[in-house]
């Protein structure tokens, strides 16, 4: 027995196989590494591959009653050949030709210096990109009990692969080794029936809705179990050349959030992650200053791996008043993260509010079919929004009526030198009493609680209910805002703006406190348009009410994309019904 074995899962190409053992032989691969086929019984061309053995006596097989998809085979196989006593295993599929002489020399060499990793080779195609193919060290496949960490069928095992070992930094790429992936969608292959079921674009649907359930639920516990068979080694990061190359996968952050612009850097994310797994599922998590989402749906992330709390983002983005500057005011990056939400299947975990975040506060309480599900105690709160001392204060303040006995308050850019008023105000408000000494992570994130869980303000007597009033001409416009810095608008008193209410629109007034005391039934937000979804339109008013153009309006808005729905009002009504 050797100290490398490979699997190579196959159905109906022994040809392809031939051609394998023909490259095996060039490569003088059996000195150091065994070839085990994963075969069907019921291949109608199973007596052919037998014929293979008989020519080449090293070949091995395992054979499985019936066909079954790619991965559970290649797991099933790796787990009773761990058993054997391998060092090391490896996967390849029937359309990878080894090129480089001493190839699995190599391989051996380099995994006794990873201890425990993995490592692949240029396929001609992907490159360092993507371990078409892979070999990695039995330990990973013992603790993981399984080779591919996500319980995929066939596409996204590689992805799976790559991004695990290189989280955990115990991953090489090597260039210098050629294993040809003579694939169709590379160009050097026919297609044929076993590459369009496994290619089909349900297969693709299938497996990468399973990729970024694993992404979210299980990755970051099977990188903790393994940095334990890793302690004291060093991290591995893939070279080319000698020259470290850019790392995709670096932190345990999903592959796909990284693409989400934000401005927090990845270490407060994973910060606010971990915080967002302790709040329980009838606590709400809330952000303040959301910008595309990339905070906001971290968080939603590690509350997935938790207590599954919800989480809603407040943002003014491109309200009138809001005039901090692009990119943070643009219409873009509210649409950005209505997209980012819905396209990375957080729909129905993170609900985004666009209004100013004092307001949002007081809706909280006095309008909870606004927020959608709100109106529940708060168990994280993160502060990212107006980075004056007004707006830092101000936003506290409001939502302290609203956080559960020992919530989470963290605040970001603490102790900026830009931003000055945020250390300010939340250190007045800790030698005032309201909050806990901070705690500074990553050197700028305060983290602290209510010294006084009665402590704040009445939401009520201190928030204003409509949007800002329009500016004196000459008058320097000032913004709480996403991530932003500007100072804070006035705040009038409730009185004050009733009165000026009434004296504008008094019909426009009574529709709306009319509106207000009608009973809310929040299973039904969908139904209606929401403050500042359509500025056209009387808030509450019913979908069912709305043209067609108005349709298509407020589902650009939600971030939905209708698609051929687009012509169709029945469907376009019942898309936003169902907020997608």
């Amino acid at each position: 027995m050797r100290e490398l074995a490979v699997i190579v899962p196959t159905r109906g190409r022994p040809e392809n196989i031939r051609r394998v053992l023909e490259a095996w032989d060039f490569t003088e691969a059996w000195a150091d590494a065994d070839l085990i086929l994963a075969l069907d019984a019921d291949d109608p061309e199973i007596g052919r591959y037998y014929e293979l053995a008989v020519e080449w006596p090293r070949l091995e097989w395992r054979t499985f009653p019936q066909w079954q998809p790619m991965v559970p085979k290649l797991n099933a196989s790796a787990l009773l050949l761990a058993d054997e006593g391998y060092a090391a295993l490896g996967f390849a599929g029937d359309d990878h030709l080894p090129q480089t002489i001493g190839w699995a020399r190599r391989y051996l060499t380099v995994l006794g210096e990873l201890k425990t990793g993995m490592v692949y080779s240029d396929d001609g195609y992907q490159g360092q990109n993507l371990c078409t193919e892979w070999a990695m060290t039995t330990d990973v496949v013992t603790t993981l009990e399984r080779m591919v960490p996500a319980l995929v069928e066939h596409m996204y095992c590689d992805n799976a692969v790559l991004e695990l070992m290189t989280s955990l930094g115990a991953v090489r790429y090597l260039p210098e080794v050629r294993i040809e992936h003579r694939h169709p969608i590379a160009g050097k292959a026919e297609t044929d029936a076993q590459y369009e079921r496994v290619n089909s674009r349900e297969q693709f649907r299938r497996d990468r809705q399973t990729f970024i359930k694993w992404q979210r639920r299980e990755m970051a516990g099977q990188v903790a179990a393994l940095r334990e068979l890793r302690e004291g080694l060093p991290e591995v990061r893939p070279e080319v050349k000698g020259k470290p190359v850019r790392d995709r996968t670096r932190s345990p952050i999903p592959r796909f959030f990284r693409k989400v612009r934000g401005a927090s850097s990845d270490e407060i994310g994973l910060a606010l992650a971990d915080m967002a797994v302790r709040v329980p599922g009838d606590q709400a998590i809330v952000e303040l200053g959301v910008f595309q989402g990339r905070t906001a749906l971290l968080m939603a992330w590690g509350a997935s791996q938790g207590g599954r709390a919800h989480v809603w983002g407040v943002d003014a983005w491109d309200l009138p008043g809001n005039t901090y500057g692009p990119p943070f005011t643009d219409t873009g990056s509210r649409q950005w993260a209505r997209y980012n939400v819905k396209a990375l299947g957080y729909g129905k975990r993170v609900t985004l509010v666009h209004n100013f975040a004092v307001r949002a506060a007081r809706e909280w309480v006095t309008r909870p079919d606004l927020i959608g599900l709100g109106n529940r105690p708060v168990g994280l709160l993160f502060v990212d929004d107006d980075h004056s001392y007004e707006g830092a204060r101000n936003a506290i303040l409001a939502w302290a009526p609203h956080l559960a006995p020992g919530a989470t308050i963290a605040v970001d850019d603490y102790g900026h030198p830009d931003w000055p008023g945020v250390a300010q105000a939340v250190d007045a408000l800790v030698d005032e009493g309201v909050l806990e000494p901070v705690e500074v992570f990553h050197d700028q994130l305060a983290v602290t609680r209510l010294a006084d869980p009665h402590a704040g303000p009445d939401p009520v007597a201190t928030q204003p209910e409509a949007a800002p009033q329009p500016l004196s001409r000459g008058e320097e416009p000032r913004a709480i805002t996403s991530e932003g810095v500007s100072p804070s608008p006035e705040l009038p008193s409730r009185e004050a703006l009733e009165a000026e209410w009434e004296r504008v629109d008094p019909d426009g007034v009574a529709a709306l406190r009319e509106s207000a005391a009608r009973p809310r039934d929040t299973s039904l937000s969908n139904e209606t348009v929401l403050a500042n979804e359509l500025p056209e339109l009387v808030t509450d008013t019913t979908i069912d009410k709305l043209n067609t153009f108005q349709l298509r309006a407020l589902a650009k808005a939600r971030g939905i994309v209708l698609g051929a729905r687009k012509d169709k009002r029945a469907a376009m009504v019942q898309a936003l019904r169902d907020g997608q």
